[in-house]
């Protein structure tokens, strides 16, 4: 009884990574890509519209409307079938947002 039980209870450790790697890059490129590419998307967006608002109400509209964006964002690397597409977006997404944001308010 002892030998059988330990016999099923052996987990191949390449078949299990195979299987959890895809998903822990999806949850870890779903939480932080997402929250960087919205922090990006939204600092670019509140640097635009402060030449449009007063610059604290265009901070605050982009604030606000940021956790919209996370959480469409959040949701869609879920949804979204090819973990590649979405390692690509959220993972290039970010940065060029924040360059943006960056090359916008130099240019003021």
């Amino acid at each position: 009884m002892g030998l059988a039980w330990m016999a099923t209870a052996q987990i191949d450790v390449g078949a299990f990574w195979q299987r959890a790697l895809p998903i822990l890059l999806r949850v870890v490129a779903g939480v932080l890509g997402s929250y960087l590419l919205a922090a990006g998307v939204s600092a670019l967006a509140a640097e635009a519209l402060a030449r449009v608002l007063p610059p604290s109400e265009a901070v605050v509209l982009m604030a606000m409307l940021a956790f919209l964006i996370y959480l469409a964002l959040l949701i869609w690397a879920f949804a979204e079938r090819r973990l590649l597409r979405v390692l690509l977006v959220l993972g290039v997404g970010g940065p060029l947002a924040f360059a943006g944001q960056w090359l916008v308010g130099t240019a003021a």
